[in-house]
């Protein structure tokens, strides 16, 4: 959006970086399109999140009230910028040092501590002890780096309703860039006509209609949870997928050639995703990525075929659970080679007894050096270990291996 001829064009769609939220699209003003659908009612209200990404506890009936609230928490991030430039830190060292990796990332951890305990209550300015978490000037100048983001991204959120009452519509423009490493080009340059749905259609149409062959595309992802419904005659050869924030197989799965099988599918798993997975599709990957924490996550692992999975494991791999996935691979006979890798949050003593668990529930069971042998089917064994991550992480993994 072009804004004004004081500041720099920025964009308004995507994911909001203060409330998080995903704008598809938005009006003449600049409005996004999620407020509009609430018939122009500002979001935040009773232990609700507000256009900041800020909970409020109050209750506020008109969007005239609302809009005084965020209007107070700019001013109050101001004057906490102001606090933030007249402090005078005990410690002069200065932010150039010669150790200016280690500085800087002492700098940032310290004021990871001052941002988690101020950040609980934006309505009131800095209180003595919160100022001197700034041990010295590198923690006190990234503190103003991040106050002057922060209130930046504040005022944008609040131009459009600005932009309303004073009757002026920006200029939109829709940007179609290529991202090369950490260089980003914009390689067209289209009119925002108030869809962004449509005009992504269009400019699909142009790039694909009329192909004789399946598009070849190496990392394909799609991130957006109101993902646009490809053209089934549009064929494309990808061989790695990734689908995040809830988009589900069946968006993708009639334009892939299967004469080029996935080597690697990534999907982000909601709550509800579950009993929509497409299991047929999704054991044609030959490495299969899953996060999230629906709640019946043990029965989607059960149903896998993938020859290998890695998962993100965010509290469903409890001891009940790891015996009842064990005892379904001796059951069903997995193939040798078949491996499944859970990064967990568990500590030490909790793999211990979780492998203690196993060891008492599965007669066939043993242990050596803390690494499981359980006997399979077709004289292969599965063979159970984990270990611990630099960051702190338990990486629990599965294989079966043959005993020849």
């Amino acid at each position: 959006m072009d804004c004004s001829k004081a500041k720099v064009p920025y964009r308004v769609s995507g994911r909001n970086e203060l409330n998080k939220r995903h704008i598809c699209g938005v009006d003449k003003f600049g409005i996004p399109d999620y407020i509009t659908k609430a018939g122009g009612m500002l979001p935040g209200n009773n232990a609700h999140p507000n256009l900041f990404g800020d909970f409020s506890w109050q209750t506020f009936p008109t969007n005239e009230k609302r809009f005084q609230q965020l209007e107070q928490r700019l001013e109050v991030q101001k004057q906490r910028r102001e606090q933030l430039l007249r402090f005078r830190p005990r410690s002069k060292r200065n932010f150039d040092n010669p150790k200016s990796k280690q500085a800087i990332k002492r700098a940032r951890d310290r004021f990871c501590r001052f941002q988690t305990n101020c950040k609980q209550d934006q309505d009131v300015l800095f209180n003595v002890n919160e100022m001197k978490l700034l041990k010295n000037r590198e923690n006190q100048k990234v503190a103003i780096e991040y106050a002057n983001k922060r209130i930046d991204l504040m005022e944008r959120e609040l131009l459009p309703f600005k932009n309303k009452d004073d009757g002026i519509r920006p200029k939109f423009e829709i940007h179609v860039t290529m991202r090369k490493g950490n260089s980003t080009t914009i390689l067209e340059r289209v009119q925002y006509t108030g869809d962004l749905h449509k005009t992504v259609i269009s400019l699909r149409e142009f790039m694909f209609s009329k192909r004789r062959h399946p598009v070849v595309v190496r990392d394909l992802c799609i991130p957006q949870s109101c993902s646009i419904p490809m053209p089934r005659e549009l064929k494309m050869k990808i061989k790695n997928l990734s689908l995040e924030h809830n988009v589900p197989t069946e968006f993708v799965r009639p334009i892939i050639d299967t004469s080029l099988p996935l080597e690697e599918l990534y999907i982000d798993v909601n709550h509800q995703a579950v009993q929509d997975m497409d299991h047929e599709f999704i054991g044609t990957a030959k490495i299969l990525k899953l996060n999230g924490e629906p709640d019946d996550m043990i029965s989607l692992i059960l149903n896998l075929v993938n020859q290998a999975v890695y998962m993100v494991d965010n509290g469903f791999l409890t001891d009940e659970n790891f015996v009842l996935l064990i005892r379904n691979w001796m059951e069903t006979g997995r193939p040798v080679g078949t491996s499944f890798t859970f990064e967990t949050r568990l500590y030490e003593e909790k793999a211990i007894s979780l492998f203690d668990f196993v060891c008492d529930q599965i007669d066939e069971a043993m242990v050596e050096d803390e690494v499981l042998f359980i006997p399979m089917r077709n004289e292969a064994v599965l063979n159970i270990s984990w270990n611990e991550e630099d960051d702190d992480d338990i990486i629990i993994r599965m294989i079966v291996e043959s005993l020849d």
